[in-house]
């Protein structure tokens, strides 16, 4: 389960663990391209904390559905229009 909330300079992604097991995953994507993810640890009671690129984001997507092996990505931007 998850959320999706558009700020005015990011957007804001949450997923749950519907188990109860984990804490919620947090990922704030950025205008300029920063992703940001965080998960509240119980043990420190603080977030911890990772940034990475959006590149580095579709490296990760791209990775789930990929065999064993070295791939590299490129990512395209395609303006759609028009009828679909």
């Amino acid at each position: 389960m998850f959320t999706v909330e558009q700020e005015s300079d990011h957007q804001k992604v949450v997923v749950m663990d519907e188990t109860g097991a984990f804490e919620d995953l947090e990922m704030f994507i950025d205008d300029d391209g920063r992703v940001w993810i965080r998960q509240f640890d119980e043990t420190n009671g603080e977030f911890s904390l990772i940034i990475i690129t959006w590149h580095q984001l579709m490296d990760i997507i791209a990775a789930l559905n990929s065999p064993e092996g070295l791939f590299v990505t490129k990512i395209r931007n395609v303006i759609s229009g028009g009828s679909r």
